[in-house]
């Protein structure tokens, strides 16, 4: 009996406004890696109304509905289930909650919600990465961009993963001034808004940097992704290198990404236009950013409170 090969998978860690969706889709460009996108959104949010980048509602998407039977027909995924109906589970929950800062502050998730709910939850997600790699047997890793590090701390812990991590970084400074321009519905009940998204940004990046460290050097990368967008070609090298170590590296880089090539229905909601079928990867351009210095003293401050390493 031929035992199956782990399912191995490439996690692409970065904080809100590192490029993890467009990085995310420059990896599914390679013959040999599908791009997922937030896994732990895909449950909840499969509508089949919705739009896949290939350009087709998710009725309409061979390759989501091809998973989809694989998964209503499979004994070992009974949890995992493509509906917007079913109940998200309070792990992948977004927004703020007393439960998700317990856990971004160090509290052992089995703690906070259980050690039978935790169970469950990972046994699922470990059985849905499983199908898709004894489904697609010419694809050697699968992308998942999930903002949840927790989530990402919990896979990379079991044994029938073979799990990889890419951590996406930005100028801190540029990163806090698009953190503080973007609304948040759940924090608004949070006054001081220049503390409040610094102490969130911090505790979030010090728990990157936290599961990051953890990690051996062999299933891990640091990707600057301004690096990324001025010489593209470098950085996708450095990746390549790392899950492809014994292959020559490419030496071009084509800008150009052809959505329409790619099944994704979870992220950034720019990417479901009808009318973009492409997107070029331009180079970064030194834009102009005004902070306050009290808004950057409070930051910086709070980075050196949390021991954040530059």
């Amino acid at each position: 009996m031929v035992k199956e090969e782990k399912p191995k998978i490439i996690f692409v860690m970065g904080l809100a406004f590192t490029g993890s969706t467009l990085f995310s889709l420059y990896l599914g460009k390679h013959k040999g890696i599908i791009n997922l996108g937030e896994v732990d959104n895909l449950e909840n949010d499969f509508n089949e109304k919705v739009r896949c980048t290939c350009g087709n509602i998710l009725r309409t998407c061979q390759f989501w509905n091809n998973i989809k039977v694989k998964l209503d027909g499979s004994i070992d995924t009974p949890n995992f289930e493509l509906s917007n109906e079913s109940e998200r589970s309070a792990f992948d929950k977004k927004g703020l909650s007393i439960k998700k800062l317990l856990v971004a502050i160090g509290v052992d998730p089995v703690w906070v919600y259980g050690k039978k709910f935790m169970e469950s939850y990972i046994q699922k997600n470990v059985a849905f990465f499983s199908l898709l790699s004894a489904n697609f047997k010419s694809t050697d890793y699968f992308v998942d961009c999930s903002k949840n590090y927790s989530r990402i701390e919990l896979l990379l812990k079991h044994k029938e993963i073979d799990g990889y991590v890419i951590k996406l970084t930005r100028d801190p400074l540029r990163l806090f001034h698009s953190n503080l321009k973007r609304k948040k519905k759940t924090r608004n009940m949070i006054p001081f808004k220049v503390l409040r998204e610094a102490f969130f940004l911090c505790l979030r990046d010090r728990q990157s940097q936290n599961l990051f460290e953890q990690i051996p050097n062999e299933k891990k990368i640091i990707v600057d992704f301004d690096k990324f967008r001025y010489n593209p070609i470098k950085e996708y090298n450095k990746v390549l290198k790392l899950i492809y170590p014994n292959d020559d590296l490419p030496i071009e880089f084509d800008r150009k990404l052809y959505l329409r090539n790619q099944h994704v229905y979870v992220g950034n909601r720019w990417l479901f236009r009808e009318d973009l079928d492409k997107i070029f990867l331009k180079r970064d351009k030194t834009e102009d950013y005004s902070l306050s210095q009290i808004a950057i003293f409070t930051y910086k401050t709070m980075r050196r409170f949390f021991n954040i390493k530059s």
